[in-house]
């Protein structure tokens, strides 16, 4: 199954490498960390970013901050 914002995930893959980030993966179905299922990763310096890209349409019933405290407790 394509997701509707694959190309845009392939963006932030494209733009992880172009930034010379090592070990970047992601815009695929079965990227997965434990339970969960980012759109991208990359290390630099040291430390790894995760990202998970969201649809402004469905962000804006929410707040970012609800939405980022959520995403931090994934890791917690």
């Amino acid at each position: 199954m394509v997701k509707k914002g694959r190309s845009f995930e392939q963006s932030t893959v494209d733009f992880l490498r172009k930034m010379q980030f090592e070990a970047v993966d992601g815009a695929r179905d079965d990227l997965q960390i434990g339970n969960f299922k980012p759109d991208a990763i990359g290390a630099k310096e040291g430390v790894l970013f995760i990202v998970e890209c969201w649809d402004g349409e469905r962000l804006r019933s929410r707040s970012l901050a609800d939405k980022q405290g959520k995403f931090k407790a994934k890791f917690a």
